[in-house]
């Protein structure tokens, strides 16, 4: 048995898994609702767990929901039974304590004490600085695109179990997959415990690209801020970003991706520039004394590995 996989089965790890899913209403599984779990915790937890160690665990079936979208697409929603969140939540409490050194310090979402407030505070520390062109970006179809063959290539370099990766490997198949160029299987289940972990990690290539060409951003899952000082600087990144998206096979949205002053940019729901009221003589919106630096963004750099 793997390292990795000894540690999600540890006493301790259970223990904090269960504790962050006990309120969840979902049935431990089709023949296992709230109330047979309860008058049975320790051994459904004990089956679970033997499950895991000796590699016969396999996922129950998914139960997916279609929910409107705000543009007036649908986005499909996938909910597990308890017993495979808990196997995912013991997966990712591993996982985050590995590998959440490794994840840029700039990318916010889903991760141990970090979160919406900060990535503003962030976000508004890189405009305090002059940066107030930006660059507001959104991935199309994040979740519905990314390649599982190369998520499995990055699996593989940053995930040292071979058995923790097999798991990964049958949460990914669960589906509702799409099948991409030359029958690639593509996307991660809305709904899943470890997609956003997985968001994350695959993410993180950009997040390092865009620090090697000296390209202030702000992540929160697959939205993001890029911050320069002039237009030419913020479209410059914005182009940077699609070509980098590219290879890995994602795409920026056309209607959501825009340039504009930080000024007119909402950013999780507020005013990137909060309003001064009550201020008299205050320097107008968008002046700054700082002297400006180059954003560093060579049009043919390519920072990108395979």
């Amino acid at each position: 048995m793997g390292r990795l996989i000894s540690r999600m089965l540890h006493a301790g790890n259970v223990n904090t898994a269960w504790r962050h899913l006990r309120s969840d209403c979902a049935p431990w599984s089709p023949e296992v609702d709230g109330e047979a779990l309860r008058r049975h915790l320790p051994l459904h937890l004990l089956a679970l767990t033997r499950d895991l160690e000796t590699g016969r665990y396999r996922p129950l079936p998914v139960r997916q929901y279609a929910v409107s979208k705000p543009d007036g697409g649908r986005r499909i929603l996938s909910v597990y039974y308890l017993r495979d969140k808990l196997s995912q939540r013991l997966a990712v409490q591993v996982l985050e304590h590995v590998l959440g050194r490794v994840l840029h310090p700039d990318s916010f979402a889903y991760r141990p004490k970090r979160g919406v407030r900060d990535a503003l505070a962030r976000a508004r520390e890189r405009v305090a600085t002059g940066r107030r062109w930006v660059v507001d970006a959104d991935i199309q179809q994040f979740f519905d695109s990314v390649p599982h063959a190369r998520l499995r290539r990055i699996l593989r370099r940053q995930v040292p179990d071979r058995r923790l990766r097999q798991l990964i490997d049958l949460w990914l198949a669960m589906g509702p997959y799409t099948q991409g160029f030359l029958g690639q299987r593509r996307g991660l289940l809305q709904g899943a415990v470890i997609s956003p972990w997985l968001c994350n990690l695959y993410l993180d290539r950009l997040d390092q690209a865009w620090t090697a060409a000296n390209i202030p951003f702000v992540r929160y899952a697959d939205d993001f801020l890029l911050f320069a000082h002039t237009r030419q600087q913020a479209e410059a990144a914005q182009e940077f970003t699609r070509r980098g998206l590219q290879r890995l096979g994602l795409r920026l949205h056309p209607r959501k991706t825009r340039v504009a002053r930080a000024e007119s940019v909402r950013f999780l729901g507020e005013a990137l520039v909060r309003k001064k009221i009550g201020r008299v003589g205050t320097r107008r919106a968008g002046a700054s004394s700082a002297s400006p630096n180059r954003c560093g963004v060579p049009a043919d750099r390519n920072t990108w590995m395979e």
